[in-house]
């Protein structure tokens, strides 16, 4: 579940590139606006278990109090490779549709 880790890499640079864009000053006392995350992978391989999400802070520090914690939503496909059929089945998953 390394993925985690990157996802917390990931969510901080968007966050970083949409305070730039947006013109926001992180390092000023007016509170910022951000949007609300939410992530999600597609997983294209077979696995047993099928948990529906997965914690970071449950991840790496099971049964401790953590400062950082994020959900990743799993859509699982089961099929191999990213496709456009996943992004397709992840748009039905988001949507409903």
């Amino acid at each position: 579940m390394n993925i985690l880790i990157r996802v917390v890499l990931y969510l901080a640079k968007s966050y970083q590139d949409y305070n730039i864009r947006t013109g926001q000053d992180i390092y000023g006392s007016k509170k910022v606006t951000l949007l609300k995350p939410e992530i999600y992978m597609i997983y294209t391989g077979s696995r047993k278990a099928k948990p529906e999400k997965v914690s970071f802070a449950k991840e790496f520090f099971p049964g401790e109090e953590c400062g950082l914690d994020k959900a990743m939503h799993i859509i699982y496909d089961g099929k191999r490779g990213i496709s456009s059929t996943s992004t397709s089945h992840l748009q039905k998953y988001l949507t409903g549709r």
